[in-house]
């Protein structure tokens, strides 16, 4: 039986030979590009909504820090969860509002040549009718051609390889696939002047997302630390900033990350693996 270990190692390994497949293939993955969008809804007839906008990737996910539920026009509604990726295979071009009446609420929306593991499925609903999401999903731009013949010779089989021959090999493809991906963790950091911890552990950093404002004087530092506010600083941003500003990064952490934040300093969401 396989350990947690060799499971996660055989999962990047495969992850990076569909990459190779790609590149051979003449398909290069392309980085993830994230906008931030103000949605907004006051009951009567201002609402502000988003469009589904591929950016030339293949896939499209949308972050929210709060739940609502958006209109998809003809093909009904789709119930958005706080706080997790939720996939939005829809046609380019379509746009998106929220159903019912909500406070201005800054979204993440990620276009991406790659999945995002654990993120929700799209299940739209309808008053009147079931809506089957398959017949109204779009088809994203720049789909990966079907191989045959000699390319999937090319092949690696992954299953055959054998962990314990070549550990630090396996941690190595482990380490690459993981900064290449999209980010698969959050969390969000309150206002305070309090330490909170986003990751015990090392992992990847990156795309800070401001969900409340902050007055706070100094600065919000992260640290490369998995229990308090010392070591390497990872990341700083002034603690006075304004809803919806995002800061779009990527690096290391080699012990963990934790938030330092300050006296009315904004609450903001992390982004990591």
């Amino acid at each position: 039986m396989s350990t947690p270990f060799e499971e996660e190692m055989l999962t990047q390994l495969r992850l990076l030979n569909a990459k190779m497949l790609s590149l051979m293939n003449g398909q290069d993955i392309a980085a993830p590009i994230d906008t931030s969008y103000t949605i907004a809804n006051d009951g009567s007839t201002v609402t502000q909504g988003f469009p589904i906008d591929y950016k030339r990737r293949k896939h499209l996910y949308v972050f929210s820090p709060t739940a609502f539920t958006l209109n998809l026009n003809e093909f009904g509604n789709l119930a958005i969860d706080a706080q997790t990726w939720t996939e939005l295979p829809y046609k380019e071009g379509l746009k998106l509002y929220p159903t019912t009446t909500l406070a201005a609420t800054n979204i993440l929306v990620r276009a991406t040549d790659e999945t995002i593991s654990g993120a929700e499925s799209a299940t739209a609903t309808a008053a009147s009718s079931s809506v089957n999401v398959a017949q109204v999903a779009g088809v994203a731009p720049n789909l990966a051609k079907e191989t045959s013949g000699n390319l999937a010779a090319i092949l690696l089989d992954t299953a055959d390889i054998e962990l314990n021959t070549a550990p630090i090999l396996a941690a190595q493809l482990a380490n690459n696939a993981l900064l290449s991906a999209p980010f698969n963790n959050n969390a969000s950091v309150p206002t305070g002047a309090a330490n909170t911890v986003i990751k015990a552990s090392a992992g990847v950093i990156g795309n800070v997302v401001v969900t409340t404002a902050g007055t706070g004087a100094g600065n919000v530092i992260i640290f490369d630390n998995a229990t308090t506010n010392a070591g390497t600083q990872l990341f700083a941003f002034p603690a006075t900033v304004v809803v919806g500003t995002t800061f779009q990064f990527i690096g290391w952490a080699l012990v963990g990350m934790t938030a330092q934040n300050v006296l009315n300093g904004p609450v903001f969401t992390v982004f990591f693996s």
